[in-house]
């Protein structure tokens, strides 16, 4: 077996590095980051059929349709009796919703196009901060059986209360950023519809472009406005564009704005096609807030305005790809291993520390004609390795997948990437790049630019060996690696987790509905209530050492859902384990993101900004976030959905004001639409009417169904089973 001296030896020159008149050690300046959790990750690897489920999501799939448009609030003094006046633009003859949110207490008017008051019933509104007890609270108007025009709203202030307070906080988070003192929402169901999404280069670094690619649409053409989002071409709305534009707000608070074309010289397309597009440069590193502004007249002379909102990750250009693979044989569980090692390069000393990589490639060898053919996809989680001046992040694949697809050396990695996994964002990408193979018993001065004959001598004969015994089944180990021995003492438990920015875990109100589990609490144990995805199931994951769970199930709600797909698919824990078909189930799990997330970011900043959503749980993140999960991580997983029950006139919501902001049908947060993993390989466990997200929505919790909650507590794998029998644990 090859030393890791003696590999990274071997990378140190061929990155054209001579080691011996190195006289700096890197290690000796970069301290090793330290895992952040004590379970190991899994070498993923699948078959050829999987790389179109692996590849990274083209922007437009995270296309989303919207009919609402939210304004900001800014009070001239932050003094009593101060007040804005903002136009509300109203295209639907059936009426509209209109929401405030405020800091400070404010009173209302609205005026009437041809200049009247409209008389005003207010009642509270509340919004949910994800998965919390907590909600955003504000005033609401339901406004049915008015004329479409321009009305004016004002918004005048009462009492300060905490105004100043949230101006003084967020002066501090975004420095640049100007004075934002609330926000009005409205929506109608009007069938002019803006259909946008935000367009990236590959590589979501400083300095790269973003921007927006939006047009109108018309909903009559598809009634059920679910169906938009399946794919279907919208037809063009027949409207006249009077204005659009990009507002960009960038993480230091300034905004940019940038006119939007439809002249196909703004990445939009053909000319004139309807569909208009703007782009700048993400100069600095962090979140990106991106709006794309629409005002118009539709074909009833009625003037509309549109509004798209979508968070975007940049971060730092810390690693690139440098173009150099190398590997070795390792012989290892039942099986023998190639062990890749992937040179980066880092932009400045130690800027690759702190940062969990994803890397991903597709391995090809050569068939027995000695053309290309695929073998295996291989992808992880990592830690950045060095050794003098390389750096470099390790990849395994089973030697099993060249037998099953009758490969043999030499070997090239196709389609390679290395992201920052905790932003689920590219830092670098490319086509292709050649593996070096080298024998274990070679030195580093045999190394070049090419493989030595020796090291693909070892090669070929282990491919033999490996060839003869396999028996051509698919195994565990072949898809996730050599599994280390287990740890902990307690065994058989189902590990229940609650979702996105949840002060209390919901399923711990009715804890008869639950025989032998422990329930994770993030608050309790002092973690952040708003986390992405992988910081999320680290968490998890220590509280999990901490309680000593060696073996056990998973129920998650919400983001816990993808919390538990996350540790399912990238670490070595107890869930591999059990016996039973469900080792993981979910419950109202936003799979493929959440329209109103981005949407209501602006609000949450400025109302609520402890809880400002994760991006791993917005359309773009969620699905940039699923391109890592392996499709035979759904095996051995069954999922839940809610939704609001429809009233005696057809409708249904379970938050009306929410209703703008999302697709139908929803239980109030989690969209049906977006609430299946994808594949085939998890079990679909039915949507339950007459149920909403979270507490005081229009129909109940849904974490109050005791029977539910029973069945997936009875029908968990366990050490030794699940408690009940399989014949009742059928969905």
């Amino acid at each position: 077996m090859a030393s890791l001296t003696w590999v990274l030896s071997v990378l140190c020159l061929a990155t054209l590095a001579s080691c011996a008149s190195v006289s700096v050690n890197v290690n000796q300046i970069c301290a090793e980051a330290p895992p952040r959790t004590n379970f190991q990750y899994k070498n993923l690897n699948g078959a050829p059929t999987d790389f179109s489920a692996m590849e990274l999501p083209a922007d437009s799939a995270a296309t989303t349709y919207t009919s609402h448009t939210v304004e900001k609030l800014t009070f001239p003094t932050a003094m009593a009796g101060a007040s804005v006046e903002q136009d509300l633009f109203i295209d639907d003859d059936t009426g509209f919703v209109l929401g405030v949110f405020v800091n400070g207490k404010a009173s209302f008017s609205l005026t009437s196009p041809t200049g009247k008051n409209v008389p005003l019933t207010p009642k509270n509104t509340s919004i949910p901060i994800g998965d919390s007890f907590q909600k955003l609270v504000g005033t609401e108007f339901d406004l049915v059986n008015v004329s479409a025009g321009i009305y004016k709203f004002t918004v005048t202030l009462v009492e300060v209360g905490n105004l100043v307070e949230r101006r003084n906080e967020r002066a501090i988070r975004k420095p640049k950023a100007d004075a934002v003192d609330g926000y009005v929402v409205y929506g109608t169901e009007s069938d002019v519809v803006l259909s946008a999404h935000v367009q990236n280069d590959a590589r979501h670094i400083t300095n790269a472009q973003i921007g927006v690619n939006a047009k109108i649409v018309d909903r009559s053409a598809h009634p059920l406005k679910e169906t938009l989002a399946k794919g279907f071409v919208p037809a063009l709305g027949t409207v006249k564009i009077l204005d659009a534009e990009m507002d960009v707000e960038f993480p230091d608070g300034h905004v940019e704005t940038a006119e939007m074309h439809d002249d196909g010289l703004h990445n939009d397309g053909a000319a004139n096609d309807g569909e208009y597009g703007a782009s700048l440069k993400a100069s600095e590193s962090g979140t990106y807030e991106m709006r794309a502004l629409f005002k118009g007249v539709d074909s009833n002379g009625n003037t509309f305005k549109r509004e798209f909102e979508q968070s975007q990750k940049i971060v730092p250009s810390a690693v690139s790809l440098n173009g150099k693979a190398f590997a070795y044989v390792k012989e290892a569980g039942s099986s023998k291993r190639l062990m890749l090692s992937l040179g980066l390069k880092e932009s400045s000393p130690c800027s690759g520390n702190n940062i969990v990589f994803r890397p991903y490639a597709e391995v090809w060898g050569k068939d027995a004609n000695g053309k290309d053919i695929a073998v295996a996809f291989t992808t992880n989680l990592a830690l950045v390795k060095r050794f003098l001046t390389v750096t470099y992040v390790e990849m395994e694949v089973d030697l099993k997948w060249a037998a099953a697809a009758n490969a043999k050396g030499p070997f090239t990695l196709r389609n390679v990437l290395v992201e920052d996994n905790d932003a689920n964002a590219p830092m670098d990408v490319t086509a292709s790049i050649p593996v070096f193979m080298f024998s274990s018993s070679e030195s580093m001065t045999s190394a070049n630019e090419a493989s030595t004959s020796n090291g693909l001598s070892e090669l070929e004969v282990s491919l033999e060996q490996v060839a003869s015994s396999f028996d051509g089944v698919i195994t565990k180990e072949m898809r996730e690696g050599v599994a280390p021995e287990l740890k902990g003492s307690v065994d058989g438990k189902v590990l229940v987790v609650h979702g996105y920015c949840a002060d209390k875990n919901p399923f711990e109100v009715q804890p008869d509905d639950w025989e032998n589990a422990v329930f994770y609490s993030a608050a309790r144990e002092g973690n952040p209530l708003s986390a992405e995805n992988n910081a999320f199931a680290e968490n998890v994951l220590n509280f999990a050492e901490k309680v000593g769970l060696s073996s056990f199930s998973y129920v998650g709600q919400s983001q816990g859902g993808m919390v538990g797909t996350h540790i399912k698919n990238f670490y070595h824990t107890g869930l591999d384990a059990v016996e039973g078909d469900r080792v993981v189930q979910t419950l109202a799990t936003p799979f493929l993101g959440n329209s109103a997330l981005s949407k209501l970011g602006g609000v949450i900043d400025i109302i609520a900004p402890d809880c400002t959503g994760p991006y791993d749980l917005t359309r773009e993140g969620a699905l940039a976030w699923q391109a890592g999960i392996a499709p035979a991580t759904y095996d051995n997983f069954y999922f839940y959905n809610t939704v609001y029950e429809k009233g005696l006139l057809g409708g249904g919501w379970c938050q009306l004001l929410m209703n703008s902001f999302l697709e139908l049908p929803n239980d109030g947060v989690t969209e049906l639409e977006f609430a299946a993993p994808p594949g085939t390989g998890a079990t679909f466990c039915g949507t339950a009417k007459g149920q909403c997200h979270t507490e005081d929505m229009n129909w109940e919790p849904s974490f109050w169904d005791s029977g539910r909650n029973s069945m997936m507590s009875r029908c968990a794998g366990r050490t030794n089973g699940p408690l009940s029998p399989a014949s009742s644990c059928q969905c």
